[in-house]
């Protein structure tokens, strides 16, 4: 890790900065992206890219900031969120709730028996998101590692693509 200092002090190389000035017309952009997004219940990806050191995260808290003044809920993830029910219902705090079906005898004594049984269906991605209030921000640093070798499940591409989609 890489740390700057100064006559002042230790800055970190992650997270929010003390003083945040310029991108003015990115934070712009976002709002409006923002104000869209909740009159038209709709959802977009905002891709914050460029060189190492030219601010990405803490342009990044700063959009999170401006969701949050927005009453949106933010939720930092893992990139394995994406395609990984469980991780991503640890993101958003929610228990793991663990399902596996039932089954009932009924009776109505002159009338008949039956038996009902029925499994529940796993959650997914799509699902835990649907299930959420919105609006919801997802956040996700650091999101070249969906491009590194065996960061990216080739068999859960699906699911990835459903949170853009959905």
């Amino acid at each position: 890790m890489s740390v700057r200092t100064s006559s002042s002090g230790f800055f970190p190389d992650r997270g929010p900065v003390r003083y945040f000035h310029g991108r003015k017309q990115i934070l712009s952009d976002f709002g409006k992206i923002l104000d869209y997004s909740t009159q038209n219940n709709w959802g977009t990806i905002f891709l914050i890219q460029g060189a190492p050191g030219a601010g990405k995260t803490a342009l990044l808290h700063e959009c999170a900031e401006q969701a949050k003044s927005a009453k949106w809920k933010i939720v930092k993830i893992n990139s394995s969120a994406l395609w990984n029910p469980d991780e991503l219902r640890q993101s958003l705090g929610l228990k793991n709730l663990k399902i596996e079906g039932g089954s009932a005898h009924l009776g109505v004594p002159g009338f008949g028996q039956a038996e009902i049984s029925g499994e529940r269906s796993p959650q997914t991605v799509q699902t835990l998101l649907q299930g959420e209030k919105p609006p919801l921000l997802l956040t996700l640093d650091e999101a070249q590692t969906l491009g590194m070798e065996n960061e990216f499940p080739a068999n859960q591409i699906h699911n990835a693509r459903s949170v853009h989609n959905g």
